[in-house]
């Protein structure tokens, strides 16, 4: 019997608008009546995340598994980047624009007009301009945001993750030839679009493992649903592994299983059959 229900948002748990409805919301109740176990598992901050919990039984993997907290948001395992590490890599690349991601804010060293030009830059090159939608997602997903912000400010926050997107002043060769000679770090982004950073140890699946003991439930006990490059290691590391037909090829060749497209609501509607 499954007790522990893990998914991804984008590409998997959300609808074609990559937000949460009623259908969704719905199903995720059903898990709780059953008085099962349901978590996110995502690369967005706990505050970007648009599905909130109301039964105790909801829990939060964010930050690609450095962040865990349970239905109110409150932080129960933290696993934060090296102070030396995270330094030295500011120090090498503090010419090019990063989010440095705490538990609590996201901190950023230009300000804000010249991060919401470079959005709009990053946008324009996949021919996706909408200065609308990133006005809309500066204001409502991007609130804690800390702007301008110093290295001073950055050390102390805590940094349990580092965000960027491909851009013009984004250099991915030297980034990812970077983090391949740093044992502290670990680069796992989403998809080709993205520089996703952590702790060495922090995976979605750790955190998983971590969390799955804390409610003392065993690995056959935990089905988890992915589609991107984040994925990886849970699909890989639990038996009960599930991705929508669309994933990337990486996420379709580690999963056990494969179910529809997330567009026609895949995930909801097997977690139903499950239970």
């Amino acid at each position: 019997m499954i007790k522990l229900f893990v998914t991804d948002l984008d590409g998997t748990l959300l609808n074609k608008d990559h937000e949460s409805d009623e259908m969704i919301e719905e199903g995720i109740a059903e898990v709780f009546k059953h008085g099962r176990y349901f978590a996110i598992a995502t690369g967005r901050h706990y505050n970007q995340v648009p599905v909130k919990f109301k039964d105790t039984n909801g829990y939060y993997v964010c930050l690609n598994g450095a962040v865990v907290s349970n239905f109110k948001g409150n932080v129960i395992l933290e696993r934060q980047i090296e102070t030396k590490v995270l330094i030295d890599f500011m120090e090498m690349f503090k010419e090019m624009n990063f989010e440095y991601i705490s538990k609590t804010n996201i901190y950023t060293f230009v300000d804000r007009e010249t991060y919401r030009n470079n959005m709009i830059e990053v946008l324009a090159s996949r021919g996706l301009v909408n200065t609308t939608w990133i006005d809309k997602f500066m204001h409502e997903k991007l609130e804690n945001m800390i702007y301008e912000a110093t290295f001073e400010q950055v050390i102390e926050a805590g940094i349990c993750k580092i965000n960027a997107r491909r851009g013009p002043n984004i250099r991915f060769d030297l980034i990812e030839k970077y983090i391949e000679g740093c044992e502290g770090l670990i680069n796992s982004p989403c998809d080709d679009e993205m520089i996703e950073i952590t702790a060495s140890n922090v995976t979605k699946a750790s955190a998983l493992e971590w969390l799955a003991n804390y409610l003392h439930i065993i690995e056959d006990e935990v089905a988890v649903y992915g589609d991107g490059g984040n994925d990886i290691q849970m699909l890989e590391a639990f038996a009960n592994s599930y991705a929508p037909s669309g994933s990337s090829k990486m996420a379709l060749a580690s999963a056990k299983n494969i179910i529809g497209a997330f567009e026609e609501y895949s995930v909801i509607k097997h977690i139903q059959s499950l239970l």
